[in-house]
Protein backbone atom coordinates (compact mmCIF):
# COMPACT_ATOMS: atom_id res chain seq x y z
CA UNK A 1 0.00 0.00 0.00
CA UNK A 2 3.28 2.23 -0.29
CA UNK A 3 2.27 3.87 -3.68
CA UNK A 4 -0.89 5.06 -1.35
CA UNK A 5 0.99 6.66 0.92
CA UNK A 6 0.95 10.18 -0.51
CA UNK A 7 -3.27 10.26 -1.51
CA UNK A 8 -3.80 8.69 2.14
CA UNK A 9 -1.68 11.44 3.99
CA UNK A 10 -3.89 14.40 2.14
CA UNK A 11 -7.02 12.91 3.54
CA UNK A 12 -8.12 13.63 7.20
CA UNK A 13 -11.12 12.16 9.40
CA UNK A 14 -13.55 15.26 8.25
CA UNK A 15 -12.96 14.18 4.84
CA UNK A 16 -14.08 10.55 4.68
CA UNK A 17 -17.33 8.98 4.67
CA UNK A 18 -19.07 8.50 8.45
CA UNK A 19 -21.38 5.23 9.50
CA UNK A 20 -24.16 4.87 11.68
CA UNK A 21 -26.08 2.09 13.39
CA UNK A 22 -29.60 1.28 12.58
CA UNK A 23 -30.70 -0.09 15.73
CA UNK A 24 -29.32 -1.30 19.10
CA UNK A 25 -28.17 -5.10 17.89
CA UNK A 26 -26.28 -3.57 14.60
CA UNK A 27 -24.23 -1.02 17.33
CA UNK A 28 -23.81 -4.25 19.47
CA UNK A 29 -22.65 -6.30 16.64
CA UNK A 30 -20.45 -4.11 14.96
CA UNK A 31 -22.39 -3.53 12.20
CA UNK A 32 -22.82 0.56 10.33
CA UNK A 33 -24.39 1.36 7.21
CA UNK A 34 -21.95 4.27 5.91
CA UNK A 35 -23.35 7.66 5.39
CA UNK A 36 -21.68 8.98 1.76
CA UNK A 37 -19.26 12.04 1.59
CA UNK A 38 -20.98 14.01 -1.68
CA UNK A 39 -17.14 14.90 -2.57
CA UNK A 40 -15.63 11.53 -3.34
CA UNK A 41 -16.11 9.98 -6.83
CA UNK A 42 -17.32 5.99 -6.81
CA UNK A 43 -13.96 4.85 -8.04
CA UNK A 44 -12.65 6.51 -4.67
CA UNK A 45 -15.43 5.47 -2.43
CA UNK A 46 -14.63 1.71 -3.95
CA UNK A 47 -11.36 2.25 -3.47
CA UNK A 48 -11.90 3.48 0.21
CA UNK A 49 -14.05 0.46 0.91
CA UNK A 50 -11.72 -2.12 -0.33
CA UNK A 51 -9.05 -0.86 2.48
CA UNK A 52 -11.89 -1.10 5.26
CA UNK A 53 -12.17 -5.03 3.15
CA UNK A 54 -8.12 -5.88 3.75
CA UNK A 55 -7.82 -4.21 7.14
CA UNK A 56 -10.61 -6.72 8.10
CA UNK A 57 -9.02 -9.44 6.90
CA UNK A 58 -5.47 -8.41 7.95
CA UNK A 59 -7.37 -8.08 11.35
CA UNK A 60 -8.75 -11.30 11.37
CA UNK A 61 -5.67 -13.13 10.19
CA UNK A 62 -3.99 -11.54 12.82
CA UNK A 63 -6.26 -12.66 15.35
CA UNK A 64 -6.97 -16.01 14.36
CA UNK A 65 -3.29 -16.72 14.04
CA UNK A 66 -2.61 -16.03 18.07
CA UNK A 67 -0.69 -12.38 17.22
CA UNK A 68 -3.52 -10.06 18.38
CA UNK A 69 -3.55 -9.44 22.82
CA UNK A 70 -7.24 -10.51 21.70
CA UNK A 71 -8.65 -6.83 23.52
CA UNK A 72 -11.05 -4.48 21.94
CA UNK A 73 -13.48 -4.11 19.19
CA UNK A 74 -12.48 -5.41 15.66
CA UNK A 75 -12.94 -3.14 12.83
CA UNK A 76 -16.70 -1.81 12.15
CA UNK A 77 -18.42 -4.02 9.09
CA UNK A 78 -19.27 -0.69 7.28
CA UNK A 79 -22.09 -1.56 4.80
CA UNK A 80 -23.39 0.48 1.80
CA UNK A 81 -26.80 0.28 0.70
CA UNK A 82 -28.55 2.11 -2.44
CA UNK A 83 -30.22 4.91 -0.02
CA UNK A 84 -27.52 5.74 2.08
CA UNK A 85 -27.45 9.17 3.67
CA UNK A 86 -25.37 11.64 1.75
CA UNK A 87 -23.32 14.23 3.41
CA UNK A 88 -21.29 17.34 1.99
CA UNK A 89 -18.69 17.04 4.10
CA UNK A 90 -15.41 18.95 3.85
CA UNK A 91 -13.72 18.00 0.79
CA UNK A 92 -9.62 18.30 1.12
CA UNK A 93 -7.39 20.12 -1.87
CA UNK A 94 -4.58 18.94 -3.68
CA UNK A 95 -6.44 15.22 -4.71
CA UNK A 96 -6.07 14.24 -8.41
CA UNK A 97 -8.96 14.97 -10.65
CA UNK A 98 -10.62 11.21 -10.36
CA UNK A 99 -10.88 11.43 -6.82
CA UNK A 100 -13.60 14.13 -6.78
CA UNK A 101 -17.34 13.79 -7.72
CA UNK A 102 -18.08 15.38 -11.59
CA UNK A 103 -21.63 15.85 -10.21
CA UNK A 104 -20.46 17.90 -6.78
CA UNK A 105 -17.44 19.82 -8.36
CA UNK A 106 -20.18 20.96 -11.45
CA UNK A 107 -22.32 22.18 -8.15
CA UNK A 108 -19.27 24.24 -6.54
CA UNK A 109 -18.24 28.09 -7.77
CA UNK A 110 -15.57 28.45 -9.49
CA UNK A 111 -13.60 30.32 -7.51
CA UNK A 112 -14.13 27.32 -4.35
CA UNK A 113 -13.04 24.24 -7.33
CA UNK A 114 -9.77 26.95 -8.18
CA UNK A 115 -8.66 26.46 -4.13
CA UNK A 116 -9.17 22.87 -4.50
CA UNK A 117 -5.53 23.00 -6.48
CA UNK A 118 -7.16 19.34 -8.21
CA UNK A 119 -4.34 17.79 -10.01
CA UNK A 120 -5.65 16.64 -13.48
CA UNK A 121 -3.68 13.59 -13.57
CA UNK A 122 -6.01 10.71 -13.22
CA UNK A 123 -5.14 8.73 -9.04
CA UNK A 124 -4.12 4.81 -10.06
CA UNK A 125 -6.66 3.25 -7.47
CA UNK A 126 -5.45 -0.50 -8.19
CA UNK A 127 -4.41 -2.42 -5.25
Amino acid sequence: LDEHAELLGLLEPRHMSGDESVTVRDHLHGVWLIIEAEWQSEEMKNFLRRLDTLYRVYFLKKTTHGEGNGRGHGPRERIATSNSRIVDSEAPEGLWRNCYSKAWLDKQRPHFVKDLNIREEQYDFSL
